[in-house]
């Protein structure tokens, strides 16, 4: 509706480039990770930024993370950072995406979802990875409440 509205003319090269832009600077950061914690946070950028348009990329990334292809330690980072970007003033989208990551990551692979939650969990894990110790508590509340819905 939005592009097809005559009084804004032009929209859709706008938003197109806006998109491009914004997958650029996701795709650069993937580039130039070299720590878990950082990947981690590009590819929950990646998924902010595709998720509400292309379940079709949520599904091989969720498999991805689900198969045990990956490190688990991994998989709890991104888990992390999905639960500490969720309100996020910068995403282009209001979807819920941690919910659908996690949602869709539980149905393909429930044992190592949880195995990843649990991970997460650990304060020891917490602590040594990085992540601010105050949001631990609040970040498993949330990832498990996507696990269970």
């Amino acid at each position: 509706e939005l592009i097809g509205d005559e009084s804004i003319p032009n929209s859709l090269p706008v938003v197109l480039r806006t998109y491009a832009k914004k997958l650029s600077q996701v795709a650069g950061n993937v580039a130039a990770a070299r720590m878990r914690d950082e990947l981690a946070g590009s590819i929950v950028n990646y998924f902010q930024l595709v998720c509400a348009n292309n379940q079709t990329k949520v599904q091989w990334i969720s498999d991805a993370l689900g198969n045990a292809s990956l490190p688990l330690d991994f998989t709890s980072a991104v888990f992390a950072q999905l639960c500490l970007t969720e309100d996020d003033p910068n995403v282009l989208t209001t979807a819920d995406i941690g919910g659908i990551v996690i949602t869709t990551m539980y149905y393909m692979h429930h044992n190592q979802t949880i195995k990843a939650l649990e991970n997460m969990a650990n304060t020891s894990y917490w602590v040594l990875n990085g992540f601010p110790p105050l949001d631990q508590p609040r970040c498993v509340k949330r990832v498990t409440k996507w696990v269970v819905e």
